[in-house]
């Protein structure tokens, strides 16, 4: 640079350089909360940001933080829940989820081409399951994370959804350890007044994966009394428990209970790893429903 003129070194001066990056104001481990709502606003962004889990691997993930959520009781997430939206469109349901007047959340939306954002962090109880049980249990949201799919509930799932669905089952199952068994249906907790996510969500390939139940009758299969292997797989006790039951496993079936559906019920029951039900009727052990290799 000795032969320049004072222009140019004046222009290749350090101090003209691009300045790297500023570390994001937003710090690594969320700040106390403030507000009733708990959530602490990042001014620098001009958006909400609070303690979020880890991300799945290759999906895109957006923040729409929503307000609706609450203490969790003492209780820690033991159930995933799985919900449609049953409205027009994803910004339409986000809308809705994030809507301080609607009193409804959920921890996590997924668009149709696989966007997945998170608009509850895990450790808060998102307002999704409402009044319904689940193992003689209530208050699911308390123990529960629950998953809104973008669908109006008259279409089937796409490929995309399903693949980023598979993606984030798969981390949140992991992170707390969360069984097959424990992935349940909106409808499956809420017999009579939930119907999602329907009769076209693909329980049977989620099964395949190891991330839900999901069994096809054997004439070979014991057949005890269909009400104690609905009682035991967690079903409530409820008139339209039955029909919930179908919904998922056998959705083409009605009228009465059928050997068929004493038989689906037995081998999920085989297959649910529920202490004091894996016992099959010569006395033998059950094996635990585990993922594919």
């Amino acid at each position: 640079m000795a032969n320049t003129s004072p222009r140019a070194r004046r222009r290749w001066s350090p101090a003209r350089r691009p300045r790297p990056p500023s570390p994001s104001p937003c710090r690594s481990t969320p700040p106390p909360p403030r507000g009733s709502r708990g959530l602490t606003q990042c001014r620098s962004r001009r958006r909400w940001a609070y303690a979020s889990a880890a991300r799945p691997p290759e999906t895109t993930v957006t923040d729409w933080p929503s307000p609706n959520h609450g203490d969790r009781r003492g209780q820690q997430p033991s159930l995933i829940v799985i919900h449609y939206t049953g409205m027009a469109d994803g910004p339409q349901a986000r809308a809705r989820l994030c809507d301080p007047s609607a009193e409804v959340s959920a921890h996590w939306l997924i668009a149709a081409d696989g966007t997945t954002e998170q608009l509850v962090c895990e450790t808060r109880r998102a307002w999704h399951a409402g009044a319904g049980a689940w193992q003689g249990l209530d208050d699911v949201n308390s123990r529960s994370i629950g998953i809104e799919l973008d669908n109006p509930g008259d279409r089937p799932f796409p490929a995309p959804q399903m693949t980023a669905l598979r993606r984030l089952l798969r981390t949140i199952m992991a992170r707390w350890s969360i069984p097959p068994a424990a992935v349940i249906a909106h409808s499956d907790l809420a017999p009579g007044r939930k119907i999602d996510p329907g009769p076209r969500f693909d329980w049977e390939g989620l099964a395949r994966d190891g991330l839900a139940l999901f069994a096809r009758p054997d004439p070979a299969d014991p057949t005890p009394a269909l009400d104690h292997s609905l009682t035991a797989l967690g079903y409530p006790d409820h008139p339209a428990r039955l029909d919930a039951f179908r919904l998922r496993h056998r959705p083409w079936a009605s009228g009465r209970a059928t050997p068929a559906d004493r038989r689906t019920a037995a081998r999920l029951l085989l297959h649910a790893n529920i202490p004091g039900e894996s016992r099959l009727r010569d006395g033998g052990s059950a094996p635990p429903l585990t993922p594919p290799p």
